[in-house]
């Protein structure tokens, strides 16, 4: 049978030996790319990781955006800020 064939695909030992080879070869694209663009492929590099954590920071934000609306919609309240300006400003 095909799938009896294939059982040791489902292995976590097998699963770790593919994602540790595809790991490395990856990696070894990576490099290759940085010895063809040098200081280029590292300003690429820095943009990626800068788009990383501002998306990561925007996540945090939306989903506790919905957990405070949530929150203060129960008691019928929002969660929205307010600006109250006097008049002396």
């Amino acid at each position: 049978m095909i799938l009896e064939d294939h059982c040791h695909l489902l292995t976590p030992g097998f699963q770790v030996n593919a994602l540790r080879e595809t790991h490395s070869h990856h990696e070894a694209l990576r490099d290759a790319l940085y010895i063809k663009h040098g200081s280029d492929f590292e300003e690429f590099e820095r943009i990626i990781r800068d788009l990383d954590r501002l998306n990561a920071e925007l996540h945090m934000v939306t989903e506790h955006s919905v957990q405070l609306d949530a929150n203060f919609e129960k008691y019928g309240y929002s969660a929205h800020l307010r600006k109250y300006f006097s008049a002396q400003s």
